[in-house]
């Protein structure tokens, strides 16, 4: 005799022996024969389940079986409810938090950053540090002799603070040779370089002051 009582089809190769199978997903198949016996099943899984014989099932619409379900921080329960790890909460565990502030908080990693997992930043390319809280300038640390060209201040990303009104630009590069722009095509007559506060360096066969002679 042949008894089935399940909301599923099957699908598989399976083998019974003198009793009852039972999937996981929730169906039942039940089978009495004599000897052992092997047939072929077909499993059309409800919406709620997945698998080959539909033993996994969905949290927020990812699978149990799924590395990424549960945010990678929880276990996807039978009732479709994450169980989330410690330090991360959320129904689907997608929330934890930096050095004590909420990771959807503006200021999570200092503002220059998002937070990916619990006291894990990932900082914007201008900013460092464990909270992203350290400037960089031109991938600089505010520590480093070269940093604004040897002539300021590194205060935030790409942001330099000169010490001279003589020196300017985002990182300190820039000034003036006898009134031109040191990056201008004419300064030092357009024969030499202005490095220094009107100090030219001048090219080959070029001399003065200006390089204009």
């Amino acid at each position: 005799t042949r008894n089935v009582i399940t909301p599923y089809r099957f699908q598989g190769m399976h083998t019974i022996y003198d009793g009852v199978f039972y999937l996981v997903g929730g169906g039942l198949f039940s089978i009495t024969y004599p000897n052992f016996y092997s047939f072929n099943l077909n499993c059309q899984c409800d919406e709620n389940h997945l698998g080959e014989f539909c033993e996994y099932h969905y949290c927020y619409g990812v699978g149990s079986n799924e590395s990424t379900v549960c945010s990678r921080h929880g276990e996807c329960l039978d009732n479709f409810t994450c169980i989330c790890a410690q330090n991360y909460t959320g129904e689907d565990c997608n929330i934890t938090t930096c050095f004590s502030i909420h990771s959807r908080n503006a200021s999570v990693c200092s503002g220059h950053g998002i937070c990916i997992g619990y006291d894990e930043c990932q900082c914007e390319a201008e900013y460092a540090g464990t909270n992203c809280s350290i400037p960089l300038c031109d991938n600089l640390l505010p520590t480093n002799p070269a940093v604004c060209t040897g002539r300021g201040e590194c205060i935030s990303g790409n942001n330099c603070t000169c010490d001279s009104d003589l020196y300017f630009s985002y990182n300190c590069n820039r000034t003036t040779c006898y009134g031109v722009l040191s990056n201008s095509t004419s300064v030092c007559s357009g024969h030499g370089t202005c490095g220094e506060y009107n100090t030219c360096a001048c090219f080959a066969h070029y001399y003065t002051d200006t390089c204009n002679l």
